[in-house]
């Protein structure tokens, strides 16, 4: 009642193919082989005609090429045995006394403007892109950080300080940005050497 010794299964040469003709068949076909081998294999597709040769294949291939050519050359004959291209289409003129068509809108204009931040106490909070988010939000004025931060008494002048590059479509919207920035800013920092204010 169990599985039957190894020596005693055969092979039936049933389950072999019994010609080569079988085996090339189950042959995975591979994308470099020959086209019409492919269209053989496979009856029920449709498309490229089935060529008999490769000789027949490339003359076709020809006379399509040289199809394509007249088309795109603007020939006047077709070669023999194809169709000539059919015409252009002629987009019809305007009419007289109308009115043409109204021209594309040009780049809507972008103002700019900049806030230096670079002694200011608050820079981490306006260097955040939470912050800018919230102004592009509230103005739909775009904020973007420039320069480098630069520490008291630094006179490099190979960049310029930090500082916020502000850009948008209206004066009236740079003006809340700006507003909204300075407020953000706090109170301008004190020169080195003055009293601190008494709370």
């Amino acid at each position: 009642g169990g599985l039957p010794d190894m020596a005693e299964l055969e092979v039936t040469p049933s389950a072999a193919p019994a010609t080569a003709e079988g085996a090339e068949r189950r042959r995975k076909k591979r994308r470099w082989e020959d086209a019409s081998d492919a269209a053989q294999a496979a009856p029920g597709v449709t498309g490229a005609p089935l060529l008999g040769s490769s000789a027949e294949a490339i003359e076709r291939a020809r006379q399509l090429a040289a199809q394509k050519s007249m088309e795109f050359s603007g020939g006047a004959a077709a070669p023999p045995g194809l169709p000539p291209p059919p015409p252009l289409p002629v987009p019809p003129a305007p009419a007289l006394g109308g009115s043409l068509p109204a021209a594309a809108p040009g780049p809507a204009q972008v103002l700019t403007r900049e806030v230096e931040i670079n002694s200011c106490r608050n820079k981490a909070t306006l260097t955040r892109k939470s912050t800018h988010e919230e102004i592009r939000e509230a103005t739909g004025v775009v904020v973007m950080i420039r320069g480098r931060y630069k520490p008291p008494g630094d006179t490099s002048t190979d960049e310029r300080p930090l500082h916020l590059f502000l850009q948008g479509d209206t004066q009236e919207a740079l003006d809340q940005a700006e507003a909204r920035v300075r407020e953000l800013m706090g109170p301008p920092p004190l020169p080195p050497g003055a009293p601190a204010a008494a709370d």
